[in-house]
């Protein structure tokens, strides 16, 4: 099992890109405010559409500060699945 900690702004940030791009299709689809305790199939959905997103040469989370705390976290949660 996997833990995501999410915030309310780090939900209406997910929200806001919406299905523009496939990790916040994802994260919104599976995960809330507050903590979400994610099965390891769930984590490797998500962690495939991180992935999805960098087809092309392209970096992870489009239309996120790179540098922002939710971008930390999402890269942390990243580097966890194993």
């Amino acid at each position: 099992m996997y833990v995501l900690e999410l915030t309310d702004d780090d939900m209406r940030t997910i929200h806001f890109v919406g299905g523009r791009y496939c990790w916040s299709d994802a994260l919104a689809r599976h995960c809330h405010a507050g903590t979400n305790r994610i099965p390891e199939f769930v984590a490797w959905e998500i962690k495939q559409a991180f992935e999805d997103d960098t087809d092309g040469g392209h970096s992870f989370f489009p239309m996120l500060d790179q540098h922002s705390e939710l971008a930390t976290k999402l890269f942390s949660f990243l580097e966890s699945i194993v």
